[in-house]
């Protein structure tokens, strides 16, 4: 996984509609995806850290107030031309940007810290 992430097209994760991993390779001259002491700082950092692939909804069972959640969704898409939102198999569309709005939403009420990343557009600006 680290090698593909560190070779990969801007570290980019996405999948094609067979599941399977679907990402070109990286511009890098000599990637440095074997960091020995990077690579135990991180398991140091990540010690009591839960890091799930599950249904973001989930999340809602796992939190205690003071807790901090952060997703990074297929951002909405900025142009006509820049409309790949694949990076699961069953795609990610508006339906799922506001049921992701809406578990933020529940998690702040729950003094959760929510921290979101996604493409600045009236789509997603709509949805606050």
């Amino acid at each position: 996984m680290i090698y593909l992430n560190k070779t990969g097209y801007n570290g980019l994760y996405r999948v094609n509609r067979q599941g399977k991993f679907n990402v070109p390779f990286g511009r890098y001259k000599s990637p440095k995806y074997l960091d020995r002491e990077n690579l135990l700082a991180v398991s140091r950092a990540l010690q009591d850290v839960d890091i799930l692939c599950a249904p973001f909804e989930t999340v809602l069972e796992r939190v205690s107030p003071g807790d901090w959640v952060y997703f990074d969704p297929p951002y909405v898409p900025i142009s006509q031309t820049a409309n790949f939102t694949s990076y699961h198999a069953n795609g990610f569309g508006l339906s799922d940007q506001e049921r992701l709005r809406d578990v933020c939403v529940e998690l702040s009420k729950h003094k959760v810290y929510v921290m979101l990343s996604n493409s600045d557009t009236e789509t997603i600006r709509s949805l606050l």
